[in-house]
């Protein structure tokens, strides 16, 4: 159960953490930019 738990904890982090950090640093580019 708890090795169950950290995979899922590592799928959070992966697949929504990492790319909301790149659509931040993303859309500050682009808020520069303009």
């Amino acid at each position: 159960m708890i090795d169950h738990f950290m995979d899922v904890v590592v799928i959070v982090i992966v697949f929504v953490w990492f790319p909301l950090c790149i659509y931040k640093k993303y859309r500050h580019e682009q808020e520069s930019k303009a």
